[in-house]
């Protein structure tokens, strides 16, 4: 008997924690960031962390840093556990960085759940972050975090190219990338110099050549073009905002069906978690919409001015900083029998093209 009421204990006290997820509601310890409500018994923002949280991603989300890193950064910044008060570990920092939990998503055994607390990021940021934590690789002690490291892959097995820093005889040192499958997984791995892939993408941004007559028409039609797109956003806001009350409605009368026994509890729940996700994704979007609405003719204009101005702002740049540049302008970036392939990234590609065309009297 002991033991059947332990069970059927146990049985009730998961289908109350599997219904208060499929509710929005989070039965357990809220992550660093959040704190839990004794009375309320919600998840809210906590203040104190949250911060941290944000910058976490956003930091990480540069390719910047390596956990280590950015763990040290913000214990810089003033981040400290939440229990121990020290420096989280990097397998914390880890967690922090993979836990959907931060963009609204509750992932339990496997299947996810919509939160009814508010998110600290976006899910693009938190997607942006997964793509570079895959190709983290365990740290090898006589390597680096070096200029071109984490940026490019071999273009023979597609594994990423790593740099080695040596030390000559006379004290000076040199600086070499290869791929990092050295064992036999790659059939051709060539040991190529930084200078040399410093140069392949100088002589590469020396090539994006725009008149300064170009610049001004454009911005010119960008702003021009700007109304029209404002009108256009607007359009996407009303509906997305008419769209979002209609799920509210939908939620607030099959809850008074609810209470007046028309619909069955179970029903309730799986129609109410299904309205509630149908409104995060709405809001995902108002929030695009608005992001798109305010930096559309400025980035517009800072990516006409970065690719007039591309060449002497990645020759001023420090050789630790160029990395960033060449994010913006290119991607796919390969080393292929000793020699560095990319793709241009847009707009770029046609300022490429047409400095091509140019070149050659087009």
């Amino acid at each position: 008997m002991a033991k059947n009421f332990i069970d059927n204990l146990s049985e009730e006290t998961k289908k109350g924690m599997y219904k208060k997820l499929e509710k929005g509601g989070y039965p357990f310890m809220a992550p660093v960031g959040y704190k839990n409500d004794p009375v309320s018994h919600e998840v809210l923002i906590d203040n104190e962390y949250a911060h941290y949280i944000k910058k976490a991603f956003e930091e990480f989300s540069t390719g910047r840093y390596s956990l280590n890193a950015l763990n040290e950064y913000l214990y810089q910044e003033g981040f400290r556990s939440k229990r121990a008060k020290k420096k989280p570990n990097k397998e914390a920092m880890k967690r922090v960085l993979t836990n959907k939990f931060f963009y609204g998503v509750m992932e339990v055994k496997g299947k996810e759940y919509i939160g009814s607390h508010k998110p600290l990021i976006s899910k693009d940021l938190f997607d942006k972050v997964q793509n570079l934590i895959g190709n983290i690789r365990k740290p090898r002690h006589n390597v680096k975090n070096l200029a071109f490291s984490a940026l490019m892959t071999c273009g023979h097995c597609g594994r990423s190219i790593t740099g080695e820093e040596k030390r000559k005889a006379n004290g000076t040192t040199y600086v070499y990338y290869h791929c990092t499958g050295t064992r036999g997984e790659c059939s051709n791995v060539i040991y190529v110099e930084q200078t040399k892939i410093e140069r392949s993408f100088s002589l590469a941004v020396s090539q994006l050549q725009i008149p300064e007559e170009i610049v001004e028409l454009t911005k010119k039609a960008l702003l021009e073009s700007h109304s029209d797109q404002q009108a256009y956003s607007n359009t996407a806001l009303d509906r997305l905002n008419r769209e979002y009350k209609k799920l509210g409605a939908l939620l607030d009368a099959s809850y008074e069906d609810k209470l007046l026994g028309k619909i069955d509890l179970d029903f309730w729940e799986r129609k109410s978690g299904e309205w509630r996700r149908l409104q995060r994704g709405i809001l995902e979007s108002i929030d695009k919409q608005k992001k798109a609405q305010a930096n559309y003719q400025l980035e517009g204009i800072n990516f006409l001015e970065l690719a007039k101005n591309a060449h002497s702002l990645y020759e001023r740049q420090p050789i630790e900083q160029k990395q960033l540049l060449i994010r913006k302008l290119f991607s796919n970036c390969k080393i292929k029998d000793g020699t560095v392939c990319f793709d241009w990234n847009k707009p770029f590609d046609l300022f490429q093209k047409y400095s091509e065309m140019k070149k050659w009297g087009g």
